[in-house]
C-alpha cells in the first residue's frame, strides 16, 4: 500500500448539483476555523517540553474535534464499508485516526508555521480555504482545505488538496488497491493499515 504525505492529497468526494449560496458570516467562520486549527496545530509540536508520544496525542486529538471522521472514513472505503462486520468498522474507524495522525500529523504539524489563509470561497455544500506557504512566495503550492458544516458555523476537515491532489482520494485508491488485491478482504486492509502505523510510528519516534 502506497504512503502519501499528508500533503499529497484530494479533490472532493461529491459530486455537487448546484452551488450553495454562502454569506460572508459563513465564510469569514470558515476562515476562522481554519486559522485557528493551524495555529493549534504549529503549537502542539513546537513545545519542546513534550515527548513525541504526547505531541501525537494532542495531534489525534485536534484532528479527532476538527476533522470529518463521520464522513470521509466511510467515503474513502465506498462500498467496502457496507460488506465490513460492525466490529471490522469499528477498528477500521480507529485505525483510520491512527493513521491520520501518524502519516499526516507530523509532516502537516511541521509546514503549518508557514501557511497563510489567503481566501475562501463556498464549493456547493462546502466551503473551500485557499492557505499559501508564504516562505516560498516567489514558488508558493496552493493548498485548498474542504469544510463542511452541518449548521453553517461548525465546520469540520473533509479533504486537504495540493496543486489538485486531494487526501481523500489518494486514500481512497490507496484502501482500494488493497481491497482488490485480496478479494475484498476487509481483514486485508485492516492487517495493511496495522503494519503501515507501525512502520511511520517507528519512522517518527
Amino acid at each position: 500500500m502506497r504512503s502519501a504525505p499528508l500533503l499529497g492529497l484530494i479533490a472532493s468526494l461529491t459530486v455537487w448539483i448546484a452551488p450553495a449560496f454562502a454569506d460572508d458570516g459563513q465564510t469569514a467562520a470558515a476562515r476562522a476555523f481554519l486559522e485557528d486549527y493551524l495555529r493549534s496545530s504549529v503549537h502542539i509540536r513546537s513545545d519542546g517540553a513534550a515527548s513525541t508520544d504526547q505531541k501525537d496525542a494532542r495531534s489525534k486529538a485536534l484532528l479527532y474535534q476538527d476533522y470529518d471522521f463521520t464522513g470521509v472514513p466511510k467515503a474513502i472505503l465506498g462500498r467496502y464499508w457496507d460488506r465490513a462486520t460492525p466490529e471490522q468498522q469499528g477498528r477500521y474507524l480507529a485505525m483510520f485516526e491512527d493513521y491520520l495522525v501518524a502519516g499526516y500529523g507530523p509532516t502537516f504539524d511541521s509546514v503549518a508555521s508557514h501557511l497563510k489563509v489567503t481566501g475562501a470561497a463556498p464549493l456547493g455544500a462546502r466551503m473551500v480555504v485557499h492557505t499559501l506557504d508564504v516562505t516560498r512566495p516567489e514558488n508558493s503550492v496552493p493548498i485548498d482545505w474542504v469544510l463542511v458544516s452541518a449548521d453553517g458555523q461548525t465546520w469540520r476537515i473533509a479533504d486537504v488538496v495540493v496543486n489538485g491532489a486531494g487526501s481523500v482520494e489518494t486514500m481512497r485508491q490507496d484502501f482500494g488497491g488493497v481491497l482488490r488485491a485480496n478479494n475484498g478482504d476487509i481483514e486485508a486492509l485492516l492487517s495493511a493499515l496495522r503494519r503501515r502505523i507501525d512502520a511511520l510510528r517507528k519512522v517518527s519516534s
